[in-house]
């Protein structure tokens, strides 16, 4: 048999292909009924050669009109679950979490079995009686089976909606804590009243004389521009290290106290509260679809728990529901009462942005605080090094007497030609001059030079007292 849809004249157009097609010639009738159609199977234990088919010959030759990859599709879905048809089709009828405790086998029924428009109108005659549907194959046998569920695709939804809305709440909620946390770690700062205080200060000492002076206030924005502020004298810097350096001079670890104190309004930096609305309305809609569904419920079986199962969840989750609004609204209030807190542009698409701006001058700032303290250090080193310097060079190079330069305990002989001290002096004198330079690396060469020498020389004059 050849399961494709037949196409009545009526529903052929005057001008369709169909109604043109040239004469082809006959086909092999005989060996393509042989080829395609179903054998009867013999039984072991039948006589061979009797003549006879097995009395449940017509049991083996069940009815398939799936296409392999749809086939395999549904028994790949059929071996995650392990379980029969019959329970599986039980599972759903009675919205048993056990079998579902996984979410992904929800997905996996509405992605392998649930029939489509066309598989149900191949089952139609099953389902109506009008075929034996003992005659299908297992596969065939479950969509039929999954087909017999009123309003199966909404079913399984409104179960995934009460099994994910625990955790979707509980993700919700807690993003709108960290929200409300960040608003309270801004209002409580202890360092950045007194960071907006000294840039206030500074920003009206330049624009003295301007339309812009004399400002009592200034918006948050305008902290990121402190950065692109260049001084027009060497060594140039911006304005905002100018600002770390002087609020650090009164405060050595104001950048690390700021950081603290807003630490909560950096682990909000990545959360949109426009993207929470949207999950808050898929959940509302959810609801209302259960809402929905239970009023046109209608028991299928007695083994049917939809509405058994359904309705008091849907009172609670409906409960649920309106307190997550509430939640939201507050914590959309308590943005927008930051802004005006901080004097700042109030964004009602968009009301963390408030916390976006402090996270970005919380970061720009502590750079500067760091970059600063770098800059400090590497001065610190720089200092000792030229005093260590010039100790050396108002003693005579810094050594001991009796010592040779490079810190050698070896005594030097008293009886030293005058040609060895000149040369050690003027070696000296090279040293001296190479370190107001900086040479380091020459200094070294020349320290090493010099101890060869007197190596050398000594050696020299033991050979001439042997002598």
């Amino acid at each position: 048999m050849l399961h494709w849809s037949k196409v009545t004249p009526a529903q052929l157009d005057a001008s369709s292909v169909w109604r043109q097609l040239p004469p082809v010639p006959p086909v092999p009738a005989a060996k393509i009924k042989d080829m395609f159609t179903v054998k009867p199977v013999v039984l072991r234990g039948a006589a061979a050669g009797d003549g006879k088919a097995p009395r449940n010959a017509a049991a083996s030759a069940k009815v398939t009109f799936l296409e392999l990859k749809r086939i395999n599709q549904i028994g790949i879905a059929m071996a995650k679950f392990r379980l029969t048809n019959t329970q599986i089709h039980a599972a759903v009828l009675s919205l048993d979490e056990r079998v579902f405790s996984d979410p992904n086998f929800i997905s996996t029924i509405q992605r392998s079995l649930v029939p489509t428009e066309e598989e149900r109108a191949k089952l139609q005659p099953y389902l109506d009686k009008e075929l034996d549907a003992g005659a299908l194959a297992s596969t065939e046998e479950l969509l039929l089976l999954m087909a017999g569920i009123p309003r199966l695709q909404q079913r399984l939804e409104c179960l995934g909606t009460k099994l994910s809305l625990r955790a979707r709440l509980r993700e919700l909620g807690a993003h709108l804590d960290a929200l409300d946390a960040a608003v309270r770690a801004a209002r409580t700062s202890k360092a950045l009243p007194v960071l907006l205080a000294l840039v206030l200060q500074i920003g009206n000492l330049l624009n003295e004389g301007t339309a812009k002076g004399k400002a009592e206030a200034f918006k948050l924005e305008d902290l990121q521009k402190l950065g692109d502020v260049k001084s027009t004298s060497e060594p140039q810097t911006s304005l905002l290290t100018l600002v770390a350096q002087l609020a650090q001079s009164h405060s050595r670890d104001i950048g690390k106290q700021l950081h603290a104190e807003l630490s909560a309004v950096a682990e909000t930096r990545e959360l949109k509260y426009e993207a929470l609305l949207e999950k808050a309305a898929e959940l509302r809609a959810e609801v209302h679809m259960i809402t929905c569904e239970l009023s046109t419920f209608e028991k299928a079986s007695d083994a049917d728990r939809f509405g058994d199962v359904l309705r008091p969840f849907h009172a609670d989750a409906s409960q649920q529901q309106a307190a997550l609004d509430a939640r939201l609204e507050a914590t959309r209030q308590s943005l927008a009462a930051l802004s005006t807190f901080l004097a700042d542009k109030a964004d009602s698409s968009a009301p963390e942005a408030v916390l976006l701006r402090l996270y970005a001058f919380e970061t720009s700032f502590g750079k500067a605080c760091r970059d600063n303290e770098r800059q400090a250090n590497l001065e610190k080193t720089k200092k000792k090094e030229i005093e260590a310097a010039e100790a050396r060079r108002k003693s005579g190079g810094g050594n001991s007497p009796g010592l040779d330069p490079l810190g050698s305990s070896a005594k030097v002989r008293k009886q030293v030609p005058r040609r060895i001290v000149q040369a050690g002096g003027e070696l000296m004198a090279s040293i001296q001059g190479s370190l107001r330079r900086g040479d380091y690396q020459k200094l070294l060469a020349q320290r090493l030079a010099m101890r060869r020498h007197s190596m050398a020389e000594g050696a020299e004059e033991r050979s001439q007292d042997d002598a």
